[in-house]
C-alpha cells in the first residue's frame, strides 16, 4: 500500500511538472483575449435592410484586429438567425488554422436571446478535424478544424463568438503581410478592422475596388489604423465572373518594400542544391543520348513533368520553401516549387540557364499593380534560355509532347523571376505557337426515310487541345471514354449506337492526338407533328460549349469567356438523292470572338464547315449586349435543318389545299360583286366624250369597234384563257404536301416569302381574269367606263409583275431558277403595254367616238 502510495505520489509530481507543457502543446486553449484588444459590440446604428438578408442570416459585427509586433490576429464574429435557413448554416462553428505556427485561442461562444446571454463554449464539444480543402489537387498543407455545434438555436437568436491566433508562418521571416475585405455577399451592419503597428517598421497600404480609407492615431511606440464600415450592402456576384476580376472591394497591406524585396526573400529558398549520384547517373543517361541542348532539355523537362508526380506536403514553411532536389528525385513526387527546383538544377547542370519563376494563375497581369508581396503568386513555373532563344515551361504539366515551340505555355501575363537581381516583374511574352486548336470532322452516310444513318467522326487535336485530350484518355480506360462519348452524342440523338471500337492515334513528335469514333443512328429522320414531313437536325455539338450563355445576362461586371480556343467543325452528309441547298458563306463577330460558316452542294453531298477562335477572355459590361446577340445569331447559324416528305402521304396530281381554295373561293365572290357594281358604274359630272350631234363629219370619224382597237380586244380574249392556265399551272405549289414544304419552317424549302408571294399571285391572277372579262363585256357594248377601267389594267398589270419579280428576286429558289427570265419578259412586255396603250386610251379620236354608252 505504501509503495502504491508512493508510486501515486510520484506521478502526480511528473504529472504537475509536465502539465505546463503539454497544455502549450495542446492545439487551442480557452481564455480572455489579451490586453491590446479593444472589445466592441454590436452598434445600435447598425442595421441590415431585411430585403437585403442572405442565407437567413444578418451580419451584425464583423470585427478583426491584428496585433503585428506580438504577432497575434483577434475576430469577432455576431449574427442574427433570421429563419430556418440561418438556423441550419449558423448553428455550426469552424475555426481554421495551421498548428505548426499557431495556436488557437478561443474567448467567447455566446447565444443571445432576447436580452438573455447564454454560453455555449464547452470545450469537451470541441472537435479537432483534419479537413484537408485540396485533397482534389493532391496538396497537403496539415491544418485542423475547430469544430462546434451549437445547440438550441432558433430563430431570432444572436450568435456571438471571439478567437484569436498566435504566431505567423516562419517562412515570412517575420515580416507582415496581410489583406481584408471591405465587401460580402452578405449584408453587414458594421466592419471594421484594426492594426497596431510598431512606429519602427514602414507599411505599405493599397485599395483595390474600394475607397475606404482608414483612421489612424499615433499610441506611443506603434500606430493604430482602423478601418470601419458601417450598413456595408450585399455584392450580388453574377456568374461567369473572370478570374482576375475583383468582385469585392478589399485592402492590401505589405511590409515588402519592393518586388526586389520579394525576389531577394524568394532566392533565398532556392539556393545551389547538391546532387546525388542517382541525379548525375541520370543526367549522363541524356547526355550520352543526344548531343544537342535542345533535346537535352527536352528529355529532362519530359522526366520532371511525367515521371515525378504531382503531389505537396505544404505544411507551414513548406507552404512556400521547395523540398530538396534529391528528396524529390528519389521519392519520385513534388508539388510546383519542388518539380521547377528540380528542373533548374538539373538544367544548370547540362549548361543551361534556368530559373523558378512566380506566377499567379487566376489574376495573372493584374498582379502589376499589388503592392509587392510573396501572397501575389500561387504557382511555380521555370524560364529557361538555350542557345539564344528564351523558353517558358511548366514542370506540372504531364502529357507534353513535341519540340518546345510546340508546347504550349498559359498566357499569366506577369513573373517574378527568383534571382537575388531581380529587381521588378517580369512580362511573359504571350505565345505565338502551340495555341490549342481542335477539328472536328463528320461523315454522314444517310440512307432511307425508315433506315439507320452511318457517322464516322474524326477528332484533331493540336496543343493545348491535344495535352487536354491525352490526359482525358490516360486518365479513363477506353471503354469508360467510349461510353463517355457515345453519351455526348446521344443528347442530339437519342437513337445513336456505336458501330465500332474508338480508335485513338498519338504523335507526339508534332503533338497532334486524333481520335476516330464510329456510330450508327437509328431513327436519323423523325417526323413532323402533321406526319407530312420527315426532318434531321445537324448541329456541332462540340461547338455549343465555346457558345455558351451565362444566365446573368443584364451585367454590371465582366463576362468570362473561353479562350484560348480554335474549334473548326468540317460536315459532310451523302444524300441518297438529289436535293434543294443552296451555298452560303457567312462571318459573325463578337467582342470575343469570331465564327466563319459555309455550305456547300454537290453531287448529293451537303458540305457545311464552321470555324470558331477566340480573341479574349473576357467580355466587359457595356459590350456584353452586342456579344449575347451576336453568340445568338451564330448558335441560329450552327443549326441545319434537312427535310424530306413523307411519301407515304403523297398522291398523284393535286392535293386540296382546302384553307387556300376557301380563301379563293372568297375572294372570287368579292371579285364578282365588285365586277358587277363596275359594270353597273355611271361616271359622275361631265361626259368624257363630247355628243356625236356637236362634232362635225371630219371629227367623227373614225368610230366603231375598228382599227388598233382589234388588237385590244384580240389581248382582251386572249388573256383570261392565259392567265387560267398559269392558275392551273401553279396549282402543284398550292396542293398541300407541297405548301407545307415552302411555308413550314422545319422545311429545307422553307421561305419568309414563299406563303404571302403565292398567295399574292394567286389573288392577282383571279383579279386578272375577272377584269379581263369584265373589260370584254364594256368593250363590245362601247361603254363609257371602258377606257379608264382599261387603263387601270394596264397598271395594275405592271404592278402585279413588278411585285412579282421583287418577291422572286428574294427567294434563292425562284431568283436562280430558269423560269425567273420568262417572268423578267413578261414584266417587260406589261410595262411597254402601258407605254403604249395608255396614250392611245388618251389621246385616240376612235376611242373618245367609240366608248361613249
Amino acid at each position: 500500500m505504501k509503495l502504491l502510495t508512493g508510486l501515486g505520489a510520484f506521478a502526480s509530481i511528473i504529472l504537475l511538472t509536465f502539465m505546463p507543457f503539454a497544455r502549450a502543446a495542446e492545439p487551442f486553449s480557452i481564455a480572455p483575449p489579451s490586453d491590446w484588444v479593444i472589445p466592441s459590440g454590436v452598434d445600435s446604428r447598425g442595421t441590415v435592410v431585411s430585403n437585403q438578408v442572405a442565407g437567413g442570416e444578418r451580419l451584425l459585427l464583423l470585427d478583426e484586429q491584428v496585433n503585428a509586433a506580438s504577432q497575434e490576429y483577434y475576430v469577432h464574429f455576431v449574427s442574427e438567425i433570421v429563419n430556418e435557413n440561418g438556423v441550419q448554416d449558423g448553428s455550426q462553428i469552424s475555426l481554421r488554422f495551421d498548428p505548426s505556427y499557431q495556436q488557437l485561442t478561443i474567448h467567447h461562444v455566446r447565444l443571445v436571446r432576447g436580452g438573455q446571454v447564454l454560453d455555449r463554449l464547452d470545450r469537451d464539444k470541441i472537435k479537432l478535424l483534419q479537413q484537408e480543402r485540396d485533397l482534389d489537387r493532391h496538396i497537403y498543407d496539415g491544418s485542423l478544424s475547430a469544430v462546434l455545434f451549437l445547440e438550441d438555436v432558433r430563430a431570432g437568436d444572436q450568435v456571438d463568438y471571439a478567437y484569436m491566433y498566435r504566431g505567423v508562418n516562419p517562412i515570412l521571416r517575420g515580416r507582415y503581410v496581410d489583406s481584408f475585405s471591405v465587401q460580402s455577399s452578405l449584408p453587414v451592419a458594421r466592419r471594421q478592422f484594426r492594426l497596431l503597428w510598431p512606429n519602427n517598421r514602414s507599411l505599405s497600404v493599397r485599395n483595390r475596388s474600394t475607397s475606404v480609407q482608414p483612421v489612424v492615431r499615433s499610441l506611443g511606440g506603434e500606430k493604430e489604423y482602423l478601418w470601419v464600415i458601417q450598413n456595408s450592402p450585399p455584392v450580388l456576384v453574377e456568374d461567369y465572373l473572370p478570374s482576375s476580376f475583383d468582385a469585392f472591394g478589399w485592402v492590401q497591406l505589405s511590409e515588402f518594400p519592393s518586388w526586389a524585396a520579394v525576389a531577394r526573400w524568394a532566392a533565398d529558398l532556392y539556393p545551389p542544391a547538391r546532387l546525388t549520384p542517382e541525379i548525375s547517373t541520370k543526367i549522363g543517361e541524356w547526355k550520352s543520348n543526344s548531343s544537342r541542348l535542345e533535346e537535352q532539355m527536352l528529355a529532362a523537362l519530359q522526366f520532371v513533368q511525367d515521371d515525378v508526380r504531382y503531389l505537396g506536403f505544404e505544411i507551414g514553411p513548406n507552404s512556400h520553401r521547395p523540398t530538396e532536389p534529391a528528396t524529390v528525385f528519389e521519392r519520385r513526387f513534388g508539388d510546383c516549387k519542388d518539380k521547377a527546383y528540380l528542373l533548374c538544377t538539373v538544367l544548370r547542370q547540362l549548361g543551361i540557364e534556368c530559373d523558378p519563376a512566380l506566377v499567379n494563375t487566376g489574376y495573372r497581369s493584374a498582379i502589376a499593380d499589388w503592392l509587392p508581396s510573396p501572397y501575389a503568386f500561387n504557382h511555380v513555373v521555370a524560364r529557361v534560355r538555350i542557345n539564344g532563344r528564351e523558353f517558358w515551361v511548366d514542370p506540372t504539366r504531364s502529357q507534353q509532347r513535341g519540340p518546345l515551340s510546340a508546347r504550349y505555355f498559359p498566357d499569366y501575363g506577369r513573373a517574378l523571376i527568383v534571382r537575388a537581381n531581380t529587381t521588378a516583374l517580369t512580362v511573359i511574352p504571350p505565345a505565338t505557337t502551340a495555341s490549342p486548336k481542335t477539328t472536328v470532322e463528320e461523315f454522314y452516310a444517310v440512307h432511307g426515310r425508315k433506315e439507320a444513318a452511318e457517322l464516322r467522326i474524326v477528332t484533331t487535336a493540336e496543343g493545348l487541345d491535344a495535352e487536354r485530350l491525352r490526359s482525358y484518355f490516360s486518365d479513363r480506360s477506353r471503354e469508360e471514354v467510349a461510353k463517355n462519348y457515345l453519351n455526348f452524342y446521344a443528347r442530339h440523338f437519342p437513337q445513336i449506337q456505336s458501330d465500332g471500337p474508338l480508335e485513338f492515334f498519338d504523335m507526339p513528335a508534332s503533338n497532334v492526338v486524333q481520335m476516330v469514333e464510329h456510330y450508327r443512328i437509328e431513327a436519323f429522320w423523325s417526323l413532323t407533328e402533321n406526319k407530312r414531313l420527315y426532318t434531321a437536325d445537324l448541329y456541332p455539338l462540340t461547338l455549343s460549349e465555346v457558345l455558351d450563355k451565362p444566365s446573368t445576362t443584364l451585367r454590371s461586371m465582366p463576362l468570362a469567356v473561353a479562350h484560348p480556343r480554335r474549334q473548326v467543325v468540317r460536315t459532310e452528309v451523302s444524300l441518297p438523292e438529289e436535293w434543294t441547298i443552296t451555298g452560303e458563306t457567312n462571318a459573325y463577330s463578337t467582342p470575343a470572338g469570331k465564327l466563319s460558316s459555309r455550305r456547300a452542294y454537290q453531287d448529293r453531298v451537303l458540305s457545311m464547315e464552321f470555324d470558331y477562335q477566340s480573341f479574349t477572355n473576357v467580355v466587359f459590361p457595356s459590350d456584353v449586349p452586342e456579344y449575347l446577340k451576336a453568340i445568338g445569331r451564330m448558335d441560329k447559324e450552327l443549326s441545319y435543318q434537312l427535310t424530306w416528305q413523307n411519301e407515304e402521304l403523297s398522291v398523284t396530281g393535286f392535293q386540296p389545299n382546302w384553307s387556300i381554295l376557301l380563301l379563293a373561293g372568297l375572294y372570287s365572290i368579292v371579285l364578282l360583286l365588285g365586277g358587277l357594281w363596275l359594270y353597273r358604274w355611271r361616271p359622275s359630272g361631265p361626259p368624257a366624250i363630247p355628243q356625236l350631234d356637236s362634232l362635225t363629219p371630219a371629227e367623227r370619224a373614225p368610230e366603231g369597234l375598228g382599227g388598233w382597237l382589234i388588237l385590244i380586244a384580240l389581248g382582251l380574249v386572249v388573256s383570261p384563257f392565259k392567265v387560267a392556265a398559269l392558275i392551273v399551272q401553279s396549282s402543284p405549289a398550292y396542293a398541300l404536301n407541297t405548301w407545307h414544304s415552302l411555308t413550314m419552317p422545319a422545311s429545307e424549302a422553307y421561305h419568309s416569302l414563299w406563303a404571302p408571294l403565292l398567295i399574292f399571285e394567286l389573288l392577282a391572277n383571279l383579279t386578272t381574269v375577272v377584269l379581263a372579262c369584265l373589260l370584254l363585256l364594256l368593250f363590245f357594248k362601247k361603254r363609257i367606263t371602258f377606257p379608264r377601267l382599261y387603263i387601270g389594267f394596264l397598271l395594275f398589270s405592271a404592278l402585279v409583275g413588278v411585285v412579282d419579280e421583287l418577291g422572286g428576286s428574294l427567294i434563292p429558289a425562284v431568283a436562280q431558277s430558269p423560269e425567273n427570265r420568262n417572268d423578267a419578259k413578261e414584266l417587260l412586255r406589261s410595262i411597254l403595254g402601258c407605254c403604249i396603250w395608255i396614250p392611245y386610251m388618251l389621246v385616240s379620236r376612235r376611242v373618245r367616238a367609240t366608248f361613249v354608252r
